[in-house]
């Protein structure tokens, strides 16, 4: 028998927040411990992660066992390595279930990190201030390792290649862990990597194996992330079919897309934390990281953008294009279950096909997602870059009476703000047919101009001029198996260098942060013009025209 084991030690250098529900006498979402009170990883939240990016992988790549059954009698590849996804009860099955061949094997913090309680509000669309009843809490931890093992017996060729994919993938950071992952938390990646192979056949490590305590005792031991060689041994070929087989999927064109951003906030940044504000004496003070550094959480800026995305909807399509996230009873996810539950269509709310759901949804939802959609993007939070963080600033303020002309009673308050500071973060796209489609693409592209010609208010105050800000694209990244051949192309000819010339090019024009990508790449400029085509089409319907009835006249043939 051979046996595959892999030791890794996971890093999420934006912070982790996997929730307890027992445990709720200090804030509303905290964070799973054991029961001496440290930080754990599951293995359950890592099987699962890994399972969902296996099947990505394999329905992506096409082939004859790409589809998943999702019974007992799947073969799928991604089925024969985590086990069949049934959903009949044991002893009803008419083929036997089994337990996956994949083992996994989370624990506890490998250091005890810094955690926080930070909190969330959700904004309501048409006054701009803090929704009714939409205000929680959570408590995350800040940048975190965690060990992991894997153990696979009897591995064939192609479930190797399947399994080592998906451990690239996480090496790179493609991967999130853990809750919160949209809105700034759980992007993973692998600071340590060792795979040991044992051949139990061979005595001398049989007896060296049971010997020792360790699972992966005896047999042949490489570090993957010595060199850098793994991580572009990239391979993954089509699953053989097996006997009966036929085609089911075709390759389709499934990737993601991460750009690095950078926000310039030269007068300071300020996104009220309320325990901080305590602490530091003031009514309103700036959200800080673990180390006490300013930073710009993920989800404040997601809520900005789908907030700006919600007004193009409207702006092309009226009112109703986008739901009221924050209204009670407005949201799509609580629509479209109030429907199954009236119509008594499904017993189960949440059984509705994939298809159909997203489909109930609005545009904003099936883009930003919903309580019953993933989303399509993820947004990490923003960090202070080293060196360019200055000295907090206190702002006094006071309401002016409007009949008096002097202070008016009882209005007095203070701000804390940062000093001028510049934060860095990522955004992922994942697209695909059954992700975000080129009109969400055409959208989020109208979204990031917005931004980046400073367009887009963020944070606390942004009415009273607190928060200027200054953004610029700095590094962009992609995974395809399949890529559309343009728009890759168009990336590879970007330059991420914030100093180079294209950024600066059209500097008197609003899009000039966009324009000179543009001028520099042809095919990036074909593309984004063809998205927010896409977009415009599929929020704004045209009426079919009529056909044009054929004409019999020679001339006026001739001329048309």
């Amino acid at each position: 028998m051979k046996r595959l084991v892999y030791r890794a030690r996971i890093h999420l250098p934006y912070g982790f927040h996997t929730g307890d529900g027992r445990r709720l006498d200090v804030t509303d979402q905290p964070l799973f411990r054991n029961a001496d009170g440290r930080l754990e990883l599951p293995g359950t939240s890592i099987a699962g992660v890994l399972r969902a990016d296996a099947r990505r992988l394999v329905r992506a790549l096409g082939g004859p066992r790409a589809e998943c059954r999702a019974d007992s009698r799947c073969r799928c590849l991604t089925c024969q390595v985590f086990g069949p996804r049934a959903k009949t009860r044991r002893g009803d099955e008419e083929d036997p279930l089994w337990a996956s061949r994949l083992y996994v094997r989370g624990g506890v913090a490998c250091e005890d990190p810094a955690t926080r309680i930070r909190d969330h509000v959700g904004i309501d669309r048409r006054t701009h201030t803090a929704a009714d009843r939409r205000k929680y809490d959570v408590e995350i931890s800040g940048p975190v390792t965690f060990p992991c093992l894997l153990r696979i017996d009897d591995p064939k060729d192609d479930e190797v290649e399947l399994l080592e994919a998906v451990l690239r993938r996480l090496a790179a950071g493609w991967l999130y862990l853990g809750g919160k992952s949209g809105s700034g938390l759980g992007r993973a990646e692998l600071a340590k990597l060792r795979r040991h192979t044992l051949d139990l056949r061979d005595r001398q490590q049989l007896v060296k194996h049971l010997l020792a305590d360790e699972v992966d005792a005896g047999g042949h031991d490489d570090d993957l992330l010595a060199d850098g060689a793994w991580l572009k041994q990239w391979r993954l070929a089509a699953a053989t079919p097996a006997d009966g087989d036929e085609p089911t999927l075709a390759p389709a064109d499934w990737g993601q897309v991460r750009l690095g951003l950078a926000l310039e906030f030269p007068n300071g940044l300020l996104v009220n934390d309320p325990a901080e504000a305590l602490m530091a004496g003031f009514d309103h003070a700036f959200t800080r990281d673990h180390q006490g550094r300013p930073i710009l959480p993920g989800s404040s800026l997601r809520g900005a953008l789908r907030t700006r995305a919600e007004q193009i909807l409207r702006t092309l399509a009226g009112p109703d294009a986008a739901c009221d996230l924050n209204t009670q009873g407005s949201a799509c996810h609580q629509k479209i279950g109030d429907r199954l539950r009236d119509d008594k269509i499904h017993e189960d709310e949440k059984s509705l096909p994939f298809d159909d759901d997203r489909r109930l949804h609005c545009s904003a939802c099936q883009v930003f997602g919903s309580g019953r959609l993933a989303s399509s993007l993820k947004v990490s939070d923003f960090l202070t870059v080293e060196g360019t963080s200055r000295s907090p600033r206190a702002h006094e303020m006071v309401a002016i009476d409007r009949f008096t002309g002097g202070a008016a009673d009882q209005a007095k308050f203070d701000a804390q703000t940062s000093g001028p500071v510049t934060v860095q973060g990522e955004l992922t796209v994942e697209l695909g047919p059954d992700r975000l489609q080129p009109w969400g693409l055409g959208l989020l592209v109208l979204v990031l101009r917005d931004l980046l010609v400073g367009d887009v208010p963020l944070g606390f105050g942004s009415a009273k001029g607190f928060n200027e800000v200054r953004a610029r694209i700095v590094s962009a990244d992609r995974f395809w198996i399949h890529p559309p051949e343009a728009f890759v192309t168009a990336l590879d000819t970007l330059d991420p260098e914030p100093g180079s010339a294209h950024w600066d090019a059209a500097k008197d024009s609003d899009w000039a942060p966009l324009v000179g990508l543009m001028n520099r790449s042809p095919d990036l400029a074909d593309t984004l013009r063809g998205w927010v085509t896409a977009l415009d089409a599929h929020v704004v319907p045209r009426e079919p025209q009529p056909p044009t009835e054929p004409t019999t006249d020679p001339e006026r043939r001739g001329q048309s």
